[in-house]
């Protein structure tokens, strides 16, 4: 985040900040949707807090405060049947959502805690097994941990998606976070780009998501642990 702020700062760029997952999360102390003149957060149910769908956007800035809350409210500033001042969308989040949602955010705190917890557990086992690189984060950070990736290391005895159906077997889903952009097929279709962003690729093709959620406990994680020991060629 330093880099970019700087890099906005020295272009003149409007920093817009991706915190969808990121809930609570803190880079050098800051909050994570702390950093752009405007921040997204999601809601979606497999986020570190939810209120079924739907999602928000934080500023400082009352011009963008206004606007989106025009803008989401098919371009009314006032919900009802006053005039529309501009061109918008339905984008309301219903009462019911809202709900559930303040809820959520009121367990927080206890989410985070739990989910570190649990990363903590994977972070020390799983260093103990040389072909998988664990999800680092940085000593002046703090994560959500709305997900625990690991990476594949080439010395591994099977590929990412062997792996993938060893651990179903063994009631364990996991699932794929990263599939860069690039070889996606809308945009395959449209430029040559293939092979430009080998890092990319490379992470799309041996990274892995692990079970985590405040729904699992130790007993759960050292499952999964003990089923990635298991893996043989």
């Amino acid at each position: 985040m330093d880099e970019i702020v700087k890099l906005c700062q020295e272009k003149d760029l409007t920093l817009i900040e991706d915190a969808a997952h990121a809930h609570g999360s803190k880079y050098r102390g800051r909050l994570c949707g702390a950093f752009g003149l405007a921040n997204a957060f999601s809601f979606y149910p497999t986020k570190v807090i939810t209120s079924g769908e739907g999602g928000m956007v934080t500023t400082n800035s009352k011009e963008i405060y206004e606007y989106i809350r025009t803008f989401r409210n098919v371009g009314r500033t006032e919900i009802g049947h006053g005039p529309i001042v501009m061109l918008g969308y339905n984008y309301r989040m219903s009462n019911i959502h809202a709900v559930i949602g303040l809820n959520q955010l009121r367990h927080l705190e206890e989410f985070l805690k739990k989910r570190n917890e649990l990363a903590k557990i994977y972070s020390q086992e799983l260093e103990k097994i040389e072909w998988i690189e664990p999800q680092k984060v940085y000593t002046h950070s703090f994560s959500s941990y709305y997900a625990y990736i690991v990476k594949i290391l080439p010395n591994s005895p099977v590929s990412r998606d062997a792996l993938m159906k060893y651990l179903r077997e063994k009631g364990v889903e996991t699932t794929i976070m990263f599939k860069p952009v690039h070889v996606q097929p809308c945009f395959k279709s449209v430029f040559d780009i293939q092979n430009r962003y080998p890092n990319a690729e490379l992470v799309g093709t041996n990274s892995l998501v692990l079970p985590l959620h405040v729904g699992m406990t130790i007993e759960d994680v050292d499952y999964v642990i003990s089923a990635l020991k298991s893996v043989k060629e």
